[in-house]
């Protein structure tokens, strides 16, 4: 419920069930806490370790036959969402030192039974927003659970315990409905503020409005002063409301189970005496009830899985190893027998099968045959070596020249013949 009012618009069903289910597994096993639920989402064997202890037939069932169907792009699609929000949560290191406890040095019943004070600092820059409004939520809800434990005391016994919770919607879950009508038998007594009333959903707005002995209001806004018109009726107005000076309030009380008339009153001015014994109260409680740091520090490291550097790198490697398995499945594959030795072969090529196909201690068996087969025919090619001779014999060299083609042999000069001279012509006289 808590993280459903926190990611209301992001929150589904298929989220809710995993989750429940991811918790119920967890609880099955001693000591485990939240940081379990995003290592349980992504590491198989520790997966695996878990739902081995677990008891509930309906939950073991959830994750050895349906979680274990889903193909892997579903599983995928489907914790990613649950993964991120628990990551957001965790990722505060003031959160994580809190929550990655085993058990808590704070015990809430005690607290309502001996009447003790627990305040809890929510401040939104100290811890994010979302941060605040799951922590106060879980906080509410484990109050709620330590005030219905009560019932195996008997009501006379049951001492008040009065749970102020200021900006009262940051923290208004589902519960807070239970609470508000069920809580006041088990003497837990509620103070709530906030700003204005369309911060509340309707069922939490009904719950709160259904319930409340005492209600106060300061100045407030036009529609809130007529929703808060039917409280104040016919003793203040709307008008009234809206112009109520500044520490001024109206109210109407709840007197021995009869409601008073509404009336006015100025509050009270603050408290200026300090005692001064603050850092001493945080000091005190510090030693008495909470771990140093670097001791959670190193339980959340031995939790993860990630308590030395050689659990690092194999976990790193692991990883890697699944990313280059999971690469190659989605490959191509081709079965193939090795034309010599009829090995089976898988490759991620479609070959010709009208060649021969070998397999890798094949394929070198036949390079090698092959480059000795062109050793030997290089060997039978060449020229006969050329006779030897003794030392002193005379050796004739000649060299046999080619004969000339016809083509290029000079052509015969032929005899000039003579030049005849031109016969002169004599003209006649006329």
């Amino acid at each position: 419920g808590v993280f459903k009012k926190i990611w209301e618009n992001l929150w589904s069903a298929r989220m809710e069930y995993i989750l429940n289910n991811s918790i119920l597994a967890l609880l099955d096993n001693p000591g485990s806490t939240l940081l379990g639920i995003n290592r349980m989402l992504s590491d198989a064997d520790f997966r695996k370790k878990i739902v081995s202890n677990v008891q509930d037939p309906i939950v073991k069932q959830f994750w050895l036959v349906e979680f274990a169907s889903y193909q892997e792009k579903y599983a995928q699609e489907a914790v990613a969402p649950i993964q991120n929000k628990i990551g957001q949560f965790l990722s505060a290191s003031v959160i994580r030192n809190i929550v990655a406890q085993v058990k808590s040095t704070i015990n809430i019943r005690n607290l309502m039974d001996e009447e003790k004070i627990f305040i809890i600092n929510l401040s939104k820059g100290r811890i994010g927003e979302d941060n605040m409004r799951l922590l106060g939520g879980l906080l509410i809800t484990k109050i709620q659970l330590a005030a219905m434990e009560r019932v195996d005391m008997g009501e006379a016994e049951r001492k008040d315990f009065y749970l102020y919770v200021d900006e009262f919607q940051n923290f208004a879950v589902e519960s807070f409905a239970s609470i508000l009508s069920e809580a006041r038998k088990y003497r837990l007594c509620l103070t709530i503020a906030h700003q204005y009333i369309a911060q509340l959903s309707d069922e939490v707005r009904e719950a709160v409005f259904g319930n409340v002995g005492t209600t106060i209001t300061f100045r407030v806004g036009a529609p809130d002063a007529t929703y808060m018109e039917k409280e104040f009726f016919p003793r203040f107005l709307p008008e009234d409301i809206i112009n109520l000076p500044k520490y001024n309030i109206y109210l109407k009380l709840l007197i021995d189970g009869v409601t008073s008339q509404p009336f006015s009153a100025s509050t009270l001015p603050p408290i200026a005496k300090r005692t001064g014994s603050e850092q001493k109260v945080i000091k005190v409680s510090r030693e008495r009830y909470t771990t140093p740091a670097s001791e959670i520090a190193e339980k959340v490291m031995k939790w993860t899985g990630m308590g030395d550097e050689g659990t690092i790198a194999e976990k790193v490697a692991e990883v890697e190893a699944k990313k280059k398995d999971q690469k190659a499945s989605k490959k191509p594959r081709f079965e193939y027998k090795c034309s010599r030795c009829g090995k089976d072969i898988v490759l991620p090529v479609q070959l010709d099968t009208s060649r021969p196909i070998y397999c890798e201690e094949c394929i070198e068996l036949v390079k090698a045959e092959r480059e000795k087969g062109k050793g030997r025919m290089v060997e039978r090619r060449a020229a006969p070596p050329a006779p030897r001779l003794s030392e002193g014999t005379p050796v004739e060299r000649r060299v046999a020249m080619p004969a000339p083609s016809a083509s290029i042999l000079p052509r015969p000069i032929e005899a000039s013949k003579p030049v005849e001279t031109p016969k002169r012509v004599e003209t006649p006289k006329p």
